[in-house]
């Protein structure tokens, strides 16, 4: 059967190549309007970009002259693409691969939770092996942190990696953020602003899912206060989207000085509070929060990592489970913002 040119799919959506081209890189000098519609034409279509010609084009783009070395997969297990273009933390971690593998001479190819590949019976495996992909990445774990079934004939035969979460099983090389001393580290910044008793929001699933490390470092950064540690843990409050009434309930009782979170809504929900709000910092900072301070965790860094122990095991010819998994961590930095101490911040959200 004749694969589909860019030429069909230029002909199909009544542009040119070029434009067929420009849209399906997102660039922004295509109509967002027009870039969509080729983009849902062409996943329609099945249409799949020649991985050398795309590799020959960027290079040229440029300037480059990396070899190709071959292909990797990354593939959003309880993810849309949609979600990982929104939410900050899978874009950083998807732009940090992708620039990585592009750098080192990989063509990506890319499989959400939405494609049919994945859904029901998934066929992912079989394609993987046709296309010859050499080495994947996962992204999106479920809560219980482990990947599904159907991936063990891809990790027992390929190369593969975790991105941003240490699974519980299997034991596959994974590269992530270092979220016990991201926790850890924050909390010791608000002890130096002199904020004694700061609180933590932050929804259980994620906690849970990364082990319980943002709440242990919460925990074991203030035992050398001599606060009692029933104390301590009071202040911490369990996320829930839309319960800003209990969440200004349980800030009125304990009373913290300072709040770490992941989870930007709590900002307007302190405008209601009754004392004045507090210092505020992220545990994922972003340079999209405006005015917020907190805890970068360098998920480009986490990203690339992938690509990087992945390629490695690629050229020692090392497939398939690993007699042990290596776990690459990150450091977070910690970066100012108005959220610390400025009351028209809160105003403003």
């Amino acid at each position: 059967m004749k694969s589909l040119s860019m030429a069909d799919l230029a002909q199909a959506a009544g542009v040119g190549k070029a434009t067929v081209s420009l849209a399906l890189r997102n660039d922004p000098r295509i109509r967002e309007s027009t870039r969509r519609r080729i983009q849902a034409l062409a996943k329609k279509m099945s249409y799949r970009a020649n991985p050398m010609v795309a590799l020959v084009m960027s290079q040229l783009r440029s300037g480059s002259t990396t070899q190709y070395r071959g292909s990797l997969a990354l593939v959003g297990l309880h993810i849309t693409q949609a979600l990982a273009e929104q939410n900050h933390t899978f874009r950083s971690l998807l732009r940090g691969f992708q620039n990585r593998a592009t750098s080192l001479g990989y063509q990506v190819d890319q499989f959400w939770s939405d494609d049919l590949l994945l859904q029901g019976n998934p066929k992912l495996p079989d394609v993987l092996q046709a296309r010859g992909i050499q080495g994947v990445a996962f992204l999106g774990l479920p809560p219980k942190a482990t990947l599904p079934s159907w991936t063990d004939p891809i990790i027992a035969h390929q190369t593969s990696v975790v991105l941003g979460t240490r699974p519980s099983s299997p034991a596959i090389h994974c590269s992530s953020n270092d979220q016990y001393s991201t926790s850890f580290d924050a909390v010791r910044q608000l002890h130096a602003l002199g904020k004694k008793r700061p609180g933590l929001v932050i929804s259980s699933a994620i906690d849970a899912i990364l082990y319980g490390r943002f709440s242990a470092a919460f925990l074991q950064s203030q035992t050398t206060t001599g606060e009692p540690l029933h104390k301590i843990t009071e202040r911490i409050w369990w996320f829930q989207p839309g319960d800003q009434s209990s969440f200004l309930e349980w800030f009125a009782r304990t009373k913290p000085d300072s709040l770490l979170t992941t989870h930007l809504e709590i900002a307007p929900w302190l405008k209601n509070a009754k004392t004045p709000p507090p210092a505020l910092a992220h545990l994922d900072w972003d340079p999209s929060m405006t005015g917020w301070a907190g805890m970068n965790q360098n998920n480009e860094t986490v990203g690339a990592n992938a690509v990087d122990l992945l390629s490695a095991h690629l050229m020692r010819g090392e497939h398939g489970l690993p007699p042990s998994a290596k776990v690459l961590q990150v450091e977070s930095h910690w970066v100012d913002g108005d959220s610390l101490h400025s009351k028209t911040f809160f105003a403003q959200k």
